[in-house]
């Protein structure tokens, strides 16, 4: 009986350890994996930091919506892939890195990085001098007409600071200085569908959603007749483009959105993060405020006097402001008109005249073919009044969100995922 008892026992203790034994070797192996599955994690998440270093070092050309794979080191064991996509003046990435069954992807916008050498202000060689009244101040490099600014009174208006430049003040060039890129191009591209990336919606659709992930197609709300966003909430992978007339109304909100119209209105107040481009006309209402990384611009292959791009009285907008036109006509000028208080973080830029009320803030850079100052119902050209001009005062995450007149490689702003 004893025997049998003791039997019993040992029976019970080998299935006991051989169950323990086969745990351990399960939880160890289970372990193993569970290891080996987040170190290639790891692997592939330091694969996408390299393939945004590369980017941004500009030692690879990617062309649009064409997917650049290729293995980072040449071992055979670290695939990526690189699809690149306009996304109104900045770029959209989307990276993947690929291991063992895995992959992980990035989807990051990119602007450009700012020069070490900004100009804050190029207007091109003249007969006509810079003449500043009231308040204003270029803390930057300054390149104009003859090399030189002069003091000078508007309506009993003189000049009150101790300086007529807070840094070096040189004569500019005759010619205007050109962007390194094609905004026309880049815009007009933007309107074509493509059925492997793009879908089009209806406002009805974009009105019951909230947001649209990047990793789904760009959705295109396309109108071939006036269009009104009287109350739009929409962000993400959004393209509206309006072949007439588009209004965005003050309860209209819009972020990371691109928008293309002919004629576009912004009412009153405003507000969102989203780039807007016209091809005829572009205002801004009073107090509108588009915050960064947004673009603004009056893009065309030829524009003439009929065009315009107008921020209203008190607006604000935290990226680039930009108009643009391949055929520059002489006398047959289009103006950005720049209201009284208006606030730009950002490069100003204009191969055209453009106009500026007083009391203008630029926190970038103004690069323009002349300017008239409109004060009351009197003008003056090269004429500044109360304007302040200075890259220095951009925050240190600043980048710009258009490729400028200077050579400057990509910069990652912001992560989409």
């Amino acid at each position: 009986m004893l025997k049998a008892s003791a039997l019993f026992y040992a029976l019970i203790f080998s299935i006991v350890a051989g169950f323990s034994v086969m745990m351990l070797l399960l939880l160890m192996s289970t372990y193993s994996h569970a290891n080996a599955r987040l170190n290639n994690e790891k692997k592939l998440l330091l694969n996408l930091s390299s393939v945004r270093v590369l980017i941004e070092s500009g030692n690879i050309e990617i062309s649009e919506l064409a997917r650049y794979d290729f293995d980072l080191f040449g071992s055979g064991f670290d695939s990526v892939s690189i699809l690149k996509r306009s996304f109104g003046l900045l770029d959209f990435y989307k990276c993947t890195s690929y291991g063992k069954g895995q992959n992980k992807s990035d989807y990051s916008l990119y602007g450009y990085a700012v020069p070490l050498d900004q100009i804050a202000l190029f207007i091109p060689s003249s007969t006509y001098p810079l003449k500043v009244c009231g308040d204003t101040k270029i803390e930057g490099p300054a390149l104009v007409p003859l090399g030189i600014i002069t003091p000078a009174s508007i309506n009993g208006i003189n000049y009150l600071n101790e300086k007529l430049g807070y840094d070096i003040i040189e004569p500019s060039s005759s010619e205007m200085l050109k962007l390194q890129m094609d905004p026309y191009r880049k815009i007009l591209n933007q309107s074509i569908i493509y059925p492997k990336y793009d879908t089009l919606v209806s406002l009805e659709y974009l009105n019951n959603m909230k947001h649209i992930s990047y990793t789904s197609k760009r959705h295109v709300l396309w109108s071939e007749s006036n269009l009104n966003l009287d109350s739009l909430k929409v962000s993400g992978n959004v393209f509206i483009y309006c072949e007439k007339q588009l209004f965005i109304g003050h309860k209209t909100e819009l972020e990371d959105v691109v928008v293309f119209g002919e004629n576009v209105i912004l009412e009153d107040f405003v507000t969102g993060r989203f780039q807007v481009f016209a091809s005829g006309s572009l205002v801004l209402g009073k107090n509108t405020k588009l915050l960064y990384p947004s673009n603004i611009g009056l893009i065309n292959e030829t524009l003439g006097t009929e065009n315009s791009l107008i921020m209203g009285k008190g607006s604000e907008v935290q990226g680039g402001v930009l108009i643009y036109s391949e055929n520059v006509k002489s006398g047959n000028s289009p103006y950005l008109i720049l209201g009284e208080n208006s606030r730009i973080w950002g490069v100003v830029y204009s191969n055209h005249e453009i106009q500026l009320e007083r009391k203008i803030t630029i926190n970038r850079g103004l690069i323009c073919k002349g300017l008239f100052l409109k004060n009351g119902a009197s003008k003056f050209y090269n004429h500044l009044l109360d304007t302040k001009i200075t890259p220095y005062k951009i925050p240190k995450f600043y980048v710009d969100t258009y490729k400028g007149y200077q050579l400057t490689h990509s910069k990652r702003i912001q992560c989409l995922n």
